[in-house]
């Protein structure tokens, strides 16, 4: 027991030649501790001993200026590009940095650049002078972001003599900076846990490294555009979790057996690692200050990688994956409306405040609320994400989100939407759905109109949810269903509008209805077929919004979920077949099914199956040649496995037969036929619908196949032609459909 010093009542040491006293005991106990020598701290530099912590980190401080190049981590020389651009230079012979932007790498500096770099640091914008005035200097035009999501930027000029003089006049301004000679670049940042190895075999991922962003930006990015291209190239960590899952996306597109291997073996690993990073986040968390959004990316990257790929484990983690990453949104705030964000406060370089700080979080919430409708159509499940809560701005136009250098930045800004930073995409699904004038006056783009098909399947599931335990002749259903198809089919005339319009090499950007202007990316507009690229791009993500208006459209007509049921069925397990419970379930959905073939709204949904099948097949004969069926979005895929299903139901319960079951002399109408001409045989596509005249009883049929039970495994082939190899999601979706030819079909 310590000793008591009686005449001061203070608490003495009472190691042998201390004699030391303390008014308080914890003060005594905290320097006993200093006479074992167990529990001291030594300075790594001086070898000096400390009892305490804070007075080791203290006395650290003093080491720092002379040690400062070990802390910071950099290098003990720097390149030219480097020192002038102020990112972390590796110090090699040729270094990466270089080596990625196909510069030429050279040390050798004389003292009068970095002066007048120094000057300019110590300056404004304003002092900033033509490009041949200095060959390379920096100057900072930001503060830092929140603590741990991003360094500080910096606006670096170019040597003059590089790009300058070599440039086309066409692509030169003539304002007060010379932008093609100003980039943002910036600092090196601190190795955080998040970019800690994870496992990946870095020795394949870094060989093709490069080969596998490509073929991410060219065939996924404008499907999904999530990264910011242009500060990518400038901030890619090799082992942060967000470039790992663009490279795994990237090789997967590839299509090379090698490449879906890694893309596959990558995502396994990614999936447990992104899990256990957001697993650590709570609601003292805040989104992008303790959560980075390169975390929430990697999530969203991994968890749409899970439905390209197909496979009905990896889809189920990935569901996993999501239910994660919502709770860790919700209670970071991300989605409240009083959330204050970094990037609000004045002072940010224009540039970095239009496409980088804020257009991220556009992004993140628009791209969230898609793959929430996808999962709801393909899981059968409510959306999560309420319209109301997409309080958000509509994301910048594509054109804009690409712009590769300030520049760009500052042509394509002027040719930027208004309304774009004005309205919300709240406020643009509500104007949509009350069709008010100020909607229909407004122009809309194809990520405004997939936006709104998005909004629509929350609207589709509640109306089957309350027609499920009521008639479908229940006047409000009837009336909440007309509704919904008005809706839909006026988005499906604003797509249909921007399809036929006229577009001239000429006047290529100008058009009238939507110009693709909006949809630039990274091509050479020098080179003779440049606009090719853009015209393939806009096609690609009109097919992919087709695609989704035919699956809502498919879900409002039918009950999938019921006729996916129906089809689980027939491939019963012991358990179910024993039950009674089960027995009785299936009996009424049989029962249910008696004249439902002949009904207007099954036939209209059969009609509709078939022109999945048909805009399917000329997309891939037409201008959908250089995409393999592995690029095409998964929600075309899941409608051509929802198109499946209701084809196989209508075999198996359709009443007529074919002529070889029923020979009896029906007429025969060939669907295809009424998808591929248009409007020339929509009269005798209505009657068949609606069961009026001659065409009431002729049998259906698709490219000479007529619909009958005895048909079923001939008619899915086109069907599963058009599928990727392997693609497992869709014995979720169409269960027992498209069994391998060793399997036995139902």
């Amino acid at each position: 027991m310590p000793r008591m010093d009686s005449r001061a009542e203070r608490y003495l040491c009472k190691h042998d030649g201390c004699g030391k006293t303390f008014a308080r005991k914890e003060h005594l106990t905290r320097h006993e501790k200093g006479h074992i020598s167990a529990n001291l701290l030594q300075c790594q530099v001086c070898k000096r001993p400390f009892n305490r912590k804070d007075s080791l980190l203290r006395h650290q401080i003093k080491h720092v200026a002379a040690n400062k190049r070990n802390f910071s981590r950099r290098s003990r020389r720097a390149c030219i590009a480097c020192h002038a651009a102020k990112v972390k230079c590796d110090g090699k012979e040729i270094c990466s940095k270089c080596v990625n932007r196909g510069i030429e790498c050279n040390y050798s500096h004389d003292d009068n650049s970095q002066r007048e770099g120094s000057s300019i640091q110590d300056g404004n914008m304003d002092t900033l002078g033509p490009a041949s005035s200095s060959p390379a200097v920096s100057a900072p035009l930001a503060q830092p972001l929140r603590d741990g999501t991003a360094s500080n930027y910096t606006a670096s000029i170019r040597p003059a003599d590089v790009e300058s003089e070599t440039a086309p006049l066409a692509t030169r301004t003539h304002g007060r900076i010379d932008w093609t000679t100003i980039q943002i670049r910036p600092d090196s940042q601190v190795t955080s846990a998040l970019a800690a190895p994870v496992g990946i075999r870095y020795d394949e991922s870094q060989k093709y490294s490069m080969v596998y962003l490509e073929s991410y930006f060219e065939q996924f990015h404008c499907y999904w555009p999530i990264i910011h291209r242009p500060s990518h190239e400038e901030e890619a960590n090799e082992t942060d979790l967000c470039e790992l899952s663009m490279r795994m996306v990237g090789a997967w597109f590839l299509g090379t057996n090698k490449a879906v291997r890694f893309a596959v073996d990558t995502h396994v690993i990614l999936l447990n690692h992104v899990m256990s990073q957001l697993c650590q986040f709570t609601s003292q968390d805040k989104f992008q200050q303790s959560l980075p959004i390169s975390v929430c990316n990697a999530a969203l990257l991994n968890i749409i990688f899970a439905l390209y790929h197909g496979h009905e484990r990896e889809t189920s983690r990935a569901i996993v994956l999501w239910n994660i990453l919502m709770a860790v949104l919700r209670e970071t705030g991300f989605f409240k409306l009083e959330t204050a964000w970094s990037d609000e406060k004045t002072g940010y370089f224009p540039p970095m405040r239009s496409t980088k700080l804020g257009e991220r979080q556009r992004r993140l919430a628009y791209n969230l609320y898609k793959l929430d409708a996808y999962m709801s159509v393909i899981g059968k499940k409510p959306m999560t994400i309420f319209p109301e809560e997409l309080h958000f701005p509509l994301p910048c136009t594509l054109s804009f989100w690409n712009s590769n250098g300030l520049h760009l930045w500052e042509e394509r800004q002027i040719d930027e939407p208004l309304y774009r930073d004005s309205v919300s995409m709240h406020s643009l699904i509500v104007e949509n759905a009350l069709n008010s004038s100020s909607a229909q006056e407004r122009p809309m783009l194809i990520e405004d109109i997939h936006l709104c098909l998005c909004a629509m399947q929350s609207d589709i599931w509640n109306l089957s949810q309350s027609t499920a335990f009521q008639t479908d002749c229940d006047t409000n259903n009837v009336l909440r269903k007309d509704i919904l198809r008005r809706r839909l089919d006026g988005l499906k005339s604003r797509l249909d509008q921007i399809t036929v319009q006229p577009v001239s090499n000429l006047n290529f950007g100008q058009e009238e209805l939507l110009p693709l202007r909006y949809y630039y990316g990274y091509e050479d507009h020098n080179s003779s077929n440049w606009y090719d690229a853009v015209t393939t791009r806009v096609n690609n993500m009109l097919f992919d919004a087709t695609m989704l208006y035919f699956l809502l459209s498919l879900n409002l007509s039918v009950d999938v979920r019921k006729i996916t049921q129906l089809a689980r069925d027939q491939q019963l397990s012991t358990v179910e077949d024993c039950s009674e419970a089960h027995r009785l379930a299936r009996e009424q959905r049989q029962t249910s099914m008696k004249g439902w073939t002949s009904t207007p709204a099954v036939r209209f949904a059969l009609c509709q199956a078939i022109d999945v099948l048909v805009a399917h097949q000329t997309f891939e004969n037409g201008f959908g040649t250089s995409a393999n069926a592995r690029s095409v979005g998964p929600i075309c895929h899941v409608a051509l496995c929802v198109s499946a299903l209701i084809v196989w139901t209508f075999c198996k319960y359709c009443d007529h037969g074919c002529e070889i079951c029923v020979p009896r002399a029906i007429p025969v109408a060939e669907l295809t036929r009424w998808s591929a001409s248009g409007n020339q045989f929509a009269k005798e596509k209505e009657d068949w619908i609606e069961m009026r005249g001659q065409n009431q009883t002729a049998r259906p049929q698709l490219q000479g196949i007529q619909f009958c039970d005895c048909n079923k495994a001939f008619l899915k082939t086109p069907f599963q032609a058009c599928l990727p190899n392997g693609f497992a999601l869709a014995e979720i979706i169409a269960p027992g459909i498209f069994k391998n030819s060793t399997g036995r079909s139902s």
